[in-house]
């Protein structure tokens, strides 16, 4: 993924005292949500980003130089069991989310830029794992390329075609070809 990486971001990664967190934006079927690993909740981009400390993780990212399609795994800790199936049924397969990576001051929690985005995908089916008293949801985003691996199950056909062009009637004189003998050099 390309990314334009403005020169504060650069000169706070390239320092010895660097301080990061990540932003999570994600689409629920009830709301958008803005989640961050910071220990409180802070305010960027006109929303405020819930903080959830050690709580939430995110797994590696990967990128290689072929085209294939990566994902990460976003996992949300110490959630109460009775809670379990209310938060499994908000999760919306199929919705955006993105990651950002945001810098900070050493002296301070201000953002020395906007955040970077490092990936963006898809929700993809969430797993569950259940240990003692508390539930811990994984979610699998994955990379928007793996929609290029899934057919489009449309035709070359009129009515295909009005599908996704109503007005174009480019196609209907098609089905004539069927019964046109067409006699190829002289």
């Amino acid at each position: 993924m390309s990314r334009n990486v403005d020169s504060a971001n650069l000169i706070q990664l390239d320092g010895i005292d660097m301080r990061g967190a990540l932003f999570l934006k994600i689409a629920f079927r009830s709301e958008t949500s803005y989640i961050s690993t910071l220990p409180c909740n802070f305010t960027w981009g006109g929303s405020t980003w819930l903080g959830t400390g050690s709580m939430g993780k995110v797994s590696t990212i990967e990128e290689g130089i072929d085209v294939q399609a990566r994902g990460i795994t976003v996992s949300l800790s110490g959630i109460d069991p009775s809670l379990l199936s209310e938060s499994l049924s908000d999760i919306k397969v199929g919705s955006g989310a993105r990651l950002y990576l945001g810098l900070f001051a050493p002296d301070s929690l201000a953002l020395v830029a906007d955040p970077i985005c490092i990936f963006a995908g898809i929700v993809d089916q969430p797993s569950i794992n259940l240990a003692n008293d508390a539930a811990t949801i994984l979610l699998n985003i994955e990379s928007s390329l793996l929609r290029l691996q899934r057919a489009s199950n449309l035709m070359l056909t009129p009515a295909d075609q009005k599908i996704l062009h109503p007005d174009d009637i480019g196609l209907d004189q098609v089905n004539l070809l069927n019964w046109q003998a067409l006699r190829w050099g002289s």
